[in-house]
Formats: structure tokens, C-alpha cells, sequence
């Protein structure tokens, strides 16, 4: 229920990506996936370093634009605006350290879409109250949580892969409304500076 999300800081959707939206992620990863098995991983910096992943890719931001209302509905707020998605493959031994997001990600999403098997991998998020829970996602399950607030990080991958993606939004009437499509002219546009997009990911 939206009360967990405003309790706690988060909320699991299980299998709120349903079978149809997870094909067409693994349709859009397939080179990440061919690069994957060749041994070309694009080291990347950050929270985790030696993941590939696009950002912005205009496949991935359509799905998280049709996703807003769930999303919106789950973590018990008003409408929301997508500011930017991440489709992102992390290889064996992949860790993300502890962090929370920046002010684009007031309620953020990450879901599982496909793996190399069922070895559990799970996201570590501190509840509203301090405590820490371990949250382990099968493909198709949902994360909801508050970026901003809620710190979070996953220990080693011991399986060989995982193909994860990560939607973002703000609050419509919040405070944070001017990051709306993360200051870009449009969903599917790469923003001002350096980011991964679907150009540099291909071979």
C-alpha cells in the first residue's frame, strides 16, 4: 500500500513490470548483452564501476513515461514528471556502494528485467526508521523508493549477470519540479554534459 512508501521510504511492486514491457527492455539490451558475452565491458564510474549501461535511450524513457501513474499512485503522492531512465548491465563481482540520488531522483524506481540465473542479488535500503532491509528482486518485481532520502547499495554480484533499469521522477507541484525530463527538451534526448547513451553503448 502507499502508506508503506510514506512509513518506511520505499515499496515493492512484485511483478509490476509486467511480461510485455520486460521483452521490450531485453530487445533494447541485446548489444549490451552481445557485448557482455565478447568480454567488452565500458568501465564506468560512480557507484558502480564496471556496469555498461544507456542513459536516456528513447525506448527505455517511454516505458518510464507509462509507468508514471503506477508509480505515482505507489509511492501515495500527486502526478509526477520523468526526469531519466538508466538500462544498465552489471557483470560478476559488480557492487554498488552506498549512496542516495540527486535532486531528479525524489521517487525513483529500479527493476529487475533479466539475469544469467535466479542467484539472489539483493538491494540493501534504510527504512524510514533506520533499519536496514534487504530486498531481493525476481525479473518483473519493482523497487519504489525515495531517491532523494533513502540510502541504498548492493553487495557483490556472484551470479554473471544482471540486467536491471532505473526511472526517475519528481513531484509535479514539488519542490524538484524543475528537473522535469532532467532538464532535457524531451524524453529521449541526452542531456547538457557527458552521459552513456545508446551511440556509445553499441560496438
Amino acid at each position: 500500500m502507499a502508506g508503506d512508501y510514506q512509513q518506511r521510504g520505499f515499496r515493492v511492486l512484485r511483478g509490476g513490470l509486467i511480461a510485455p514491457l520486460r521483452e521490450s527492455l531485453k530487445q533494447v539490451a541485446a548489444p549490451l548483452l552481445d557485448r557482455a558475452r565478447a568480454g567488452n565491458w565500458r568501465e564506468t564510474d560512480g557507484e558502480s564501476e564496471g556496469s555498461t549501461g544507456w542513459y536516456g535511450h528513447k525506448p527505455v524513457d517511454t516505458v518510464m513515461e507509462f509507468l508514471a501513474p503506477m508509480i505515482a499512485h505507489a509511492s501515495g503522492g500527486g502526478a509526477l514528471w520523468p526526469t531519466f531512465s538508466y538500462l544498465r548491465l552489471y557483470p560478476r563481482g559488480t557492487k554498488l556502494t552506498p549512496h542516495t540520488d540527486r535532486d531528479s531522483c525524489e521517487v525513483a524506481i529500479t527493476a529487475a528485467v533479466d539475469g544469467s540465473d535466479a542467484t539472489p542479488w539483493p538491494i540493501l535500503i534504510e527504512a524510514g526508521d533506520g533499519s536496514v532491509e534487504s530486498v531481493d528482486l525476481a525479473p518483473g518485481d519493482i523497487l519504489v523508493y525515495a531517491g532523494r532520502e533513502r540510502r541504498h547499495w548492493r553487495e557483490p554480484l556472484d551470479g554473471d549477470w544482471r540486467l536491471q533499469v532505473m526511472f526517475f521522477y519528481v513531484r509535479q507541484a514539488g519542490p524538484f519540479a524543475r528537473w522535469k525530463y532532467d532538464t532535457r527538451p524531451a524524453l529521449g534526448t541526452p542531456p547538457p554534459g557527458s552521459h552513456p547513451d545508446i551511440g556509445e553503448a553499441v560496438p
